[in-house]
């Protein structure tokens, strides 16, 4: 997986607390992990309905320091990602997207992304670029910064590796905007 560093510098956005909540069930944080967590904006004790994606993003960096500690933090997103397909599917918003997931085609669920990726933030919209038989090119934009390439690259490859295997690549990170590709 190529990793292009990105300093992410705060907006005036905001992500769904679903989004966060997904990630937490996913890691499981106690101790110092929860406290940080804490901390920065998050309380597992008191989940909130939304959160400014200041505190998104710096959930996201107590979480690559504990969980994924000596990754570099792009690969650390990505590996966050991965994982928090797990966690989001405990959620009631994970439930109900991410259970129609089973019944669409690998095809099909990528050019559902645009959509399904903007029920968990207003803070982005997409397009699918390219179309064939054995890829797609996703070109994601951003109000904000957030959710991250990486992280999204992350998701996307575990949801689709569970129906086949598909190379997942970030390709271009642009200050609003990045574009991911799959291949199968």
């Amino acid at each position: 997986m190529p990793l292009i560093d990105v300093t992410y510098e705060p907006g005036p956005g905001y992500v769904e607390g679903s989004l966060i909540e997904g990630l937490a069930r996913a890691m499981k944080p106690t101790g110092a992990f929860a406290e940080e967590l804490k901390r920065v904006g998050y309380d597992l004790q008191k989940p909130e309905s939304k959160y400014h994606d200041v505190v998104w993003r710096a959930v996201l960096r107590v979480t690559a320091r504990h969980v994924f500690p000596d990754k570099p933090y792009a690969q650390a997103e990505w590996l966050i990602g991965n994982r928090w397909l797990a966690g989001a599917r405990e959620t009631l918003v994970g439930k109900v997207v991410l259970g129609t997931l089973p019944l669409m085609s690998v095809p099909g669920l990528i050019d559902k992304v645009p959509r399904m990726i903007s029920i968990g933030t207003p803070l982005m919209s997409g397009e699918i670029l390219e179309k064939s038989d054995t890829h797609r090119l996703l070109k994601l934009k951003l109000v904000d910064l957030a959710p991250t390439a990486y992280f999204v690259a992350g998701i996307l490859e575990s949801t689709l590796n569970e129906k086949r295997k598909v190379k997942v690549e970030v390709v271009e990170v642009l200050e609003r905007s990045y574009t991911i590709r799959f291949d199968w």
